[in-house]
């Protein structure tokens, strides 16, 4: 649980911000040590590994998410991000293999 250093809100997800007046919040304003280990953990740099490794095999990027959206929704955007970019480049690579055969 965080409480806002600016309008003194109490809540449950820990975000960049706080969702009621948008402050940025601190890490001394979280209370508990399992919200302070859920939140450094949204901020390490494994979420643009995460996403590289998506956009590869774009399926694993839509299972991340769909698991772990609660729990992580930083790193779970990121996989989301890497899947959808994944998924479109393949798309792109088909419908120019097709139109190439088509052309023949």
């Amino acid at each position: 649980m965080a409480v806002c250093t600016n309008c003194g809100a109490s809540y449950e997800k820990i975000g960049r911000n706080c969702p009621y007046c948008h402050t940025p919040v601190a890490l001394t304003s979280v209370t508990d040590s399992k919200s302070v280990d859920k939140y450094t953990g949204d901020y390490d740099s494994a979420k643009t590994r995460l996403m590289v490794f998506s956009v590869i095999i774009s399926s694993f990027g839509y299972i991340y998410y769909f698991i772990n959206r609660e729990n992580y929704p930083l790193k779970s955007n990121s996989a989301l991000s890497g899947a959808l970019v994944g998924t479109v480049i393949k798309l792109a690579i088909i419908i120019i293999v097709i139109i190439a055969t088509m052309i023949k």
